[in-house]
């Protein structure tokens, strides 16, 4: 018996435990305990998403902390089980080739669950970082934004909301400045919507990257406002536009840096089914100031 019995290393039980959720459990022959903690995951992420804790700042918070905490308590538990372990035979299950296949079985999984086109998560929330300054002033580079993804099976889609669509597999993220219908045209960057120009007020004028920039506040007939920005060293092609008429199921979305967008002025109408949630608040970006920032008022 002594020759079968292989104590458990720390070490390894620790690079296990780092290198994927759960091998650490795996490896000390502990998988009903691997099941519970698999389970409390997946758990914690279905009812986040179904009661849309998950569409708030502090429920984010509290479900990313949660998932953290589960992610320590398997690592250092692993760590202790093996240290208690000095007269453990090993399973028929502990080989390194079905370690790495369970591994891959659980990477497949939280994959499939979290992150996939396909996941029960992406139906109901969506993380996204921001790669542009398209949506400036209001949405900034490298801030990481918060989708509600359920939001218009029971709301409308309105003035003012930014929203996300797919077309033809790219992600876009604008401003919804037309509704099915509507007439508008666009001059010097400004919008006149169903023969009436939307209230501007200018804010201040101020200098990026040696840019000279225009910012106005932008208020819609349905009473949202949100800030503008327009270049004052240069004009995009689509400051100006002919009048344009909105299809009867079809949105018509621009960014609020006019300048610097590529917005429905250049991919056109964006189709109702196109459109698959509302971004409604900044999670973080650059610094704390751009935690927690409501963007649905």
């Amino acid at each position: 018996m002594s020759e079968n019995i292989k104590p458990r290393k720390v070490w390894k039980a620790l690079l296990f435990s780092i290198m994927m959720f759960g091998i650490g459990q795996i490896y000390n022959g502990q998988i009903k305990k691997i099941l519970i903690l698999f389970t409390c995951v997946l758990a914690t992420s279905i009812i986040f998403a179904v009661t849309k804790l998950s569409t708030t700042f502090y429920g984010t918070i509290a479900f990313f902390s949660i998932l953290i905490v589960i992610n320590l308590f398997s690592i250092i538990d692993a760590c202790i089980s093996a240290k208690k372990q000095k007269n453990y035979i090993p399973k028929k299950y502990n080989k390194w080739y079905l370690h790495l296949f369970f591994g891959i079985i659980i990477y497949c999984t939280i994959w499939l669950f979290f992150a996939s086109p396909f996941s029960f998560n992406k139906n109901y929330v969506q993380y996204f970082h921001v790669p542009t300054t398209a949506n400036a002033p209001t949405i900034q580079l490298n801030d990481y934004l918060v989708a509600d993804m359920q939001i218009y099976k029971k709301s409308e889609v309105d003035y003012g909301d930014i929203v996300t669509c797919l077309i033809d597999n790219n992600l876009y993220c604008y401003r919804v400045v037309g509704k099915p219908n509507d007439t508008l045209f666009v001059k010097d960057n400004f919008l006149t919507i169903n023969n009436k120009m939307l209230d501007y007020t200018f804010v201040k004028k101020i200098n990026i990257d040696d840019y000279q920039i225009e910012e106005y506040e932008e208020t819609f007939s349905n009473g949202h406002k949100h800030l503008i920005w327009k270049y004052l060293d240069f004009s995009s092609e689509k400051a100006n536009t002919e009048t344009i008429i909105i299809p009867h199921d079809c949105y018509f979305l621009m960014g609020d840096n006019r300048d610097n967008a590529l917005d429905s002025r250049y991919i056109g109408f964006v189709s109702a089914n196109e459109i698959k949630g509302k971004i409604i608040f900044i999670l973080y970006g650059k610094s704390f100031k751009r935690m927690n920032i409501n963007l649905t008022r």
